[in-house]
C-alpha cells in the first residue's frame, strides 16, 4: 500500500486537473454563423450565443454610444448593438469578420458584450488564376 503522503497529493492533483477540464469544456462555446440563427427560432432570446459574421459596409455607428453595426452571412444580417466596456478593436471596419458574444433583446438587435474583429481577407491566400497557370506552362515547355 502506497503511504498517504504520496497519494493524497497525487488524488488532489488528479482531481485538479479534472476540474480544469470540465470547467473549460463547459466554457467552450461554438459561435453560430448569422444565417443559422432564423432556424433557432425562440432560442436566441434565451441563451448567451457567439455569432460571426461580416461586417456590412456603411454601418458602423460609433457616436453617441453604444455602437451599432450590422453584419451579414449570405442574405441574412443581424444589428448589432455593442455595450461593452472594451475599446474597438483596431480591425473592426467595413467588411471585416466580427465575432460578437451577447444575448438578443426583445427588440431582434443583438446585444453585444464582447466583440472580436479579423481583416477582411488581407491575410487569405490570392487564388491563383488559371490562365496564369496555363501561360507558364506553355512559355516553359512543360
Amino acid at each position: 500500500m502506497m503511504p498517504a503522503k504520496v497519494w493524497v497529493p497525487l488524488v488532489m492533483i488528479i482531481g485538479g486537473v479534472c476540474w480544469l477540464a470540465f470547467s473549460n469544456l463547459s466554457k467552450a462555446n461554438y459561435f453560430y454563423k448569422v444565417n443559422e440563427l432564423p432556424a433557432m427560432g425562440d432560442a436566441v432570446y434565451q441563451n448567451n450565443l457567439r455569432v460571426k459574421g461580416r461586417i456590412v459596409p456603411g454601418t458602423i455607428v460609433k457616436e453617441p454610444k453604444p455602437i451599432l453595426f450590422t453584419i451579414h452571412e449570405e442574405d441574412v444580417e443581424l444589428k448589432v448593438r455593442y455595450v461593452g466596456t472594451e475599446p474597438l478593436p483596431d480591425l473592426f471596419k467595413d467588411r471585416a469578420e466580427a465575432v460578437v458574444d451577447g444575448k438578443m433583446a426583445a427588440d431582434g438587435v443583438f446585444e453585444a458584450t464582447h466583440l472580436q474583429a479579423k481583416c477582411a481577407s488581407k491575410y487569405e491566400a490570392k487564388a491563383p488564376d488559371a490562365s496564369e497557370g496555363q501561360a507558364e506552362t506553355i512559355k516553359s515547355g512543360y
